[in-house]
């Protein structure tokens, strides 16, 4: 990818989409990661997940779209930019085989975005409120997973 287009890519980034989530979260995140998942971290960042993950990454500011990302994975796991959630839920689909793990805001948890992920085979399993201070608003972990056996 052209230094001109990856340049074009960050600068449509918009500032709430780089927030690093606190090791706390990060810890409760883990919990639903089970031993010999193959794992994605979808934005790196300064790898919260990532470091203590074996698993795959993407980072946009080091070249590697997440959009361009085609790997099957058993899990997803990671913190995805609020200001293309919905385009980056519907890719999470495509690539989780199994679980789907993300911390968002409690007012990005639509029922819109609830029916799509069934409607792309996927149910909510666990959802914990989080409080980080810093954060303009209260966050939910979520973990989406793999109905068995759902044709989409």
């Amino acid at each position: 990818m052209s230094a001109q287009l990856m340049k074009n890519i960050k600068d449509r980034q918009k500032p709430n989409d780089r927030i690093y989530t606190p090791p706390a979260v990060v810890d409760i995140m883990l919990k639903y990661v089970e031993e010999g998942e193959t794992t994605l971290d979808p934005c790196r960042g300064q790898g919260a997940f990532h470091n203590k993950l074996e698993g795959d990454w993407c980072e946009i500011d080091e070249g590697k779209d997440f959009f361009e990302y085609n790997s099957k994975v058993d899990t997803i796991i990671g913190n995805p930019p609020y200001s293309i959630l919905s385009k980056w839920l519907d890719h999470s689909y495509t690539i989780a085989q199994k679980k789907i793990i993300y911390v968002i805001g409690m007012y990005s948890l639509t029922p819109i975005r609830l029916e799509r992920a069934s409607n792309k085979g996927f149910n909510l399993t666990h959802l914990i409120l989080t409080k980080i201070p810093s954060w303009f608003q209260r966050s939910y972990v979520i973990v989406l997973e793999k109905i068995p056996n759902k044709s989409r």
